[in-house]
């Protein structure tokens, strides 16, 4: 894969100036990161707009500020995959986020002689804390070995688990050398087993074939830039299968926990037919599990497996184009005639940033020859409750209707393209036989300002 390093510049203001003569080069110098221009503006646009302390205050800026803040919680929330916006904490840095889990884990969860596993790839951040609730609390520091080329040697990492360990504290790229560590699969298979973080074994998962799978699945998923991928609910297989902890029942255990909400089937066919990493491989490329629909097909090709089964022990993948079909969604509407503007323009704004598809008004004539407003809000069936408490809160309404739509809508994304006038986001739509693109208007306008041009004269520069 090849990266665009003028693009990359372009996007971080600050590596456009020079220093001792030289340009910039560093994103992270080991203590500070350098921030790309969409989280300085957006930090700018906070601080222009609704700087205030968030849960501290009843007034608009605070409302404002909380709301938004409450929102990037369950955007992080999602990223993470956390069970709650409760479990996500804001700090100012990763110091002080491994001072506070050092100092309550440690305090709240751990005795004199208790274990915690730690590597020398660590920032100090994340060994300072550790040394000094080794200190406090008598527990003992056990360190990880690593490899000459700077990885963690998995094989002495496992001896170094006993009935004590009650943590293990690594970051997911080193500080040191920049290598990853393999803590995704670390924390699936431990989960899938049950038991703590600190009692992972590796099956498959770091072998050359599964390295090879997956690094050729990713290639190939760059390369063709699908829209979507839809696959049949997987056939995990029937029986049990042998592996480093006995023998265990198909789906082995790493496989069900990460197939978890995917339609799976056992069959008749004994054997495992879904390993961990095509389990991983379909949990994160795969946008809709079900039936094949219909679809025009342009190329077939065939994964053959070598275990002999009753049946042809093989995958089938069909590339082509699929007829266009609407989407459901819910139109909740409500008639308001005693809310000022800069209310209803509130409510408005906070719809769409909690969730909204979309929010409007129409002028229109009420009982008692009130003029008011009709307002309309769009939203997915996952968010219609949210969006009903949101109205109630935030207008006078005191009814909403609801309605269930379908609607046809082009495909669309974004694209980032290198201009004179730095990255400039660009929207892609296409679908039903149309294709169009459209500048980001808040990146042109800036573009704009930054030249002493007008928005037409910018436009017509990147066409």
């Amino acid at each position: 894969m090849s990266y665009d390093l003028e693009q990359i510049r372009q996007d971080f203001p600050i590596l456009q100036r020079q220093v001792y003569g030289r340009p910039l080069v560093y994103l992270d110098n080991g203590a500070t990161t350098q921030k790309p221009r969409c989280v300085v503006e957006a930090m700018t646009e906070e601080y222009y707009n609704v700087n205030a302390n968030v849960h501290r205050g009843v007034h608009f800026l605070s409302q404002k500020a909380t709301d938004l803040h409450e929102q990037s919680r369950e955007t992080v929330r999602r990223f993470l995959n956390a069970n709650s916006v409760n479990e996500i904490i804001f700090t100012r840095g990763t110091t002080e986020s491994m001072n506070l889990v050092a100092s309550c884990f440690s305090e709240a969860f751990m005795q004199e002689g208790d274990e915690v596993i730690i590597s020398t790839l660590e920032h100090h951040s994340n060994i300072v804390p550790w040394q000094l609730a080794q200190n406090r609390k008598g527990i003992k520091l056990r360190v990880i070995p690593i490899t000459d080329e700077g990885n963690i040697c998995l094989d002495e990492y496992e001896k170094l688990f006993t009935n004590r360990t009650r943590i293990v504290s690594v970051a997911h790229v080193s500080n040191v050398l920049g290598t990853t560590n393999p803590v995704k699969e670390m924390i699936e298979i431990a989960h899938a087993h049950g038991v703590p973080v600190s009692q992972i074994h590796f099956h498959e998962v770091g072998t050359m074939d599964a390295i090879a799978d997956i690094t050729a699945v990713c290639l190939l998923m760059h390369e063709l830039k699908l829209d979507q991928i839809i696959a049949s609910p997987v056939h995990v297989g029937s029986g049990q299968v042998r592996c480093a902890h006995g023998i265990l029942p198909v789906p082995a255990p790493a496989t069900a926990y990460i197939l978890r909400n995917v339609p799976i089937y056992g069959g008749n066919i004994k054997g495992e037919l879904c390993t961990p990493t095509g389990a991983s491989l379909l949990k994160h490329f795969v946008t809709e599990f079900g039936d094949m629909p219909a679809m025009k097909v342009n190329s077939i090709g065939y994964g053959m497996g070598k275990k002999d089964f009753e049946r042809a022990n093989c995958v089938r993948v069909l590339l082509g184009e699929t007829k266009e079909k609407p989407e459901g969604i819910w139109e909740l509407n409500c008639n308001v005639d005693d809310m000022t503007g800069e209310q209803i323009g509130f409510a408005l704004e906070t719809l769409m940033e909690l969730g909204a598809l979309d929010v409007f008004t129409i002028p229109i004539g009420m009982k008692k020859s009130r003029p008011g407003i009709l307002l309309t809000v769009l939203c997915k069936e996952a968010d219609k409750e949210k969006m009903v408490s949101l109205i109630f809160k935030h207008t006078t309404t005191l009814g909403i209707r609801e309605k269930f739509c379908s609607r046809y809508t082009l495909r669309r994304k974004v694209e980032t393209v290198g201009t004179p006038y730095g990255v400039i986001r660009k929207k892609v739509s296409a679908g039903y036989g149309i294709q169009r693109s459209k500048y980001e208007y808040e990146d042109v306008a800036r573009a704009a300002k930054a030249n002493n041009l007008s928005i037409a004269q910018v436009l017509s520069e990147l066409e």
